[in-house]
């Protein structure tokens, strides 16, 4: 089971997230005409981020975080002197397979790492939702903790 717990419960402000990727050791290159996203660049890792004046997402900084754990550490946002701006949640991320109805006209969806962990419905959706709430009562986190990620979600 794939998992990650470092998920900020409230937006963050741009420069935050630009000033730690910064004091990390990636360069500011550019910023859009419009002012709406800055790119940054460390060794061959580039990243985009919303630009000044705009409030990041909870769910956008989960993401920007989570993209550069592997090269930068778990929880490397919270890691500087603007950790105590930042609340965190536990958020549980878990690889799932889809399946597409058979015989049965049923869908199913399944835990990668824990094939006896099955979702089914009549829809994708539903196969996805029945999912998550039989992962969370097999984990012990509440359903709208957890995000399920399929190979064809980009």
């Amino acid at each position: 089971m794939t998992t990650s717990e470092n998920t900020t419960s409230k937006g963050v402000d741009e420069n935050v997230i630009t000033q730690r990727l910064e004091e990390l050791g990636f360069e500011r290159l550019s910023r859009s005409a419009d002012g709406n996203h800055v790119l940054l660049r460390r060794d061959h890792i580039n990243v985009v981020v919303p630009g000044s004046q705009r409030i990041v997402p909870p769910k956008v900084a989960e993401m920007i975080e989570r993209s550069l754990e592997a090269v930068l550490g778990p929880k490397w946002l919270v890691q500087s002197d603007n950790a105590e701006s930042l609340v965190y949640e536990d958020i549980v991320v878990l690889d799932v397979v889809v399946l597409e109805p058979s015989d049965d006209d049923l869908w199913r969806a399944f835990l990668v790492d824990e094939l006896s962990t099955v979702g089914y419905a009549n829809s994708r959706s539903g196969a996805l939702s029945d999912l998550k709430a039989a992962a969370a009562l097999r984990i012990g986190r509440k359903a709208e903790h957890i995000v399920l990620v399929t190979p064809d979600i980009l």
